[in-house]
């Protein structure tokens, strides 16, 4: 593939043709950007690979005099300079391709024509998802919708190595200083309506872990017990506890607005199959008696589990933990009614963010720990309780 060396913000295309033949394999407009740019930056790198190469066998061919000998010393750099110099150069353009699209909108499918969802669509998600967001945080909370994709470094808590810097396309944000939900590409709703329902229920469970959750009930949600509801959410491409967290209480919440059993969904059981039926040659039909009395004994057994883990958590934290009555359930059940919010941030972590940013900042910092740019992780979420006893 060739492609040019300016970036993803300056308009990349693969050629009209071969834009047209990727979207007609499937490929989603998300699918071609990355695919654009993963190949634009491994071309530079190779490019940086071979300068580098160059530079390194003139350097071990000519030993770098001492400066003792200065007009030695001088001739050494200005002979190095046609193998050293290119070095530098890749090397700096391809840190000007990275760092000049974080933080940039991505304009649609390079060479197609973005499908754009209807305005009808555009006002019913955008509504539905302002009516979650004030539930759970307040009437006057702020959310931000913004047409385009967004591009933004992979976070660690998202399965980035942590080693090199890697984009990705962001669906939504919370920004804890500006204390705004944002929703991006809503105009093309890649992910489906659903998705981006759902991903306002994300943002707005970080808001919660900044503003409505104090010490003792963060440190309740990375408990043993809370592990059991975040599997599914493992699975799920969640790394870090707070992005798990998030996950989880995205299916909550979604289960919780289309009357699901709630610790059946939770556990990975599908909407089709929960509300029975399953899928054929892409037609849904009902599940036969049988399967239909199997899917039911497994949703009561899910509700079972999901009680006495609950229970057993609440247990711990008063008795052990001294945290309070409490478990996982209630605080995603509180935030999804509001009632952490009406309760108010007297309780945070964070305390009153309108008076000291500077407290807020370290809040952050210790809740949050570390995506790539942002030191090691603190102890707030690396105090999990360890396993109960056998």
């Amino acid at each position: 593939l060739e492609v040019p060396d300016q970036g993803f913000n300056r308009g990349l295309s693969l050629g009209s043709e071969l834009d047209s033949e990727l979207a007609s394999m499937g490929m989603s407009n998300k699918e071609i950007m990355e695919m654009i740019y993963r190949e634009s930056i491994k071309d530079q790198r190779l490019r940086v690979e071979a300068a580098r190469k160059i530079k390194d066998r003139w350097q071990a061919a000519n030993p770098r005099p001492s400066t003792n000998d200065p007009k030695a010393f001088a001739e050494y750099l200005k002979n190095q300079r046609p193998f050293v110099d290119p070095f530098f150069e890749e090397h700096t353009r391809l840190l000007e391709m990275i760092d000049g699209n974080i933080g940039t909108f991505v304009p649609g499918a390079f060479g197609i024509q973005t499908r754009m969802v209807s305005r009808e669509v555009y006002q019913k998600v955008s509504e539905t998802i302002a009516e979650n967001v004030r539930r759970m945080l307040g009437p006057e909370f702020a959310v931000r919708f913004e047409g385009l994709p967004y591009m933004a470094p992979k976070a660690v808590e998202w399965g980035a190595s942590g080693k090199e810097l890697q984009l990705t396309i962001l669906e939504g944000k919370f920004d804890p200083i500006e204390g705004v939900v944002h929703l991006y590409d809503m105009l093309g709703m890649v992910g489906g309506q659903k998705r981006k329902i759902s991903t306002g229920y994300h943002e707005a469970w970080h808001a919660i872990q900044y503003y409505f959750l104090n010490e003792d009930e963060l440190r309740a949600m990375n408990s043993f017990y809370s592990q059991i509801r975040f599997n599914k959410s493992k699975r799920e491409g969640a790394k870090g506890m707070l992005e798990k967290q998030a996950t989880a209480f995205e299916r909550y919440a979604y289960a919780k607005d289309k009357g699901l059993p709630v610790a059946a969904y939770m556990l990975g059981m599908s909407e089709t199959a929960l509300k029975g039926q399953r899928v054929i040659n892409g037609a849904k039909v009902p599940l036969s008696g049988i399967e239909a009395g199997a899917m039911n004994a497994a949703v009561q057994a899910a509700k079972i589990l999901d009680n006495l883990t609950s229970w057993a958590e609440a247990m711990h934290n008063y008795f052990v933990a001294r945290r309070g009555w409490t478990s996982t359930r209630d605080l995603f059940e509180a935030a999804y009614t509001g009632k952490l919010a009406k309760r108010g941030s007297l309780g945070s972590a964070i305390g009153d963010q309108s008076t000291d940013r500077g407290r807020i900042l370290e809040s952050i910092r210790t809740m949050e720990g570390v995506s790539q740019s942002q030191g090691r992780r603190l102890d707030l979420f690396s105090e999990g309780d360890p396993p109960p006893p056998p």
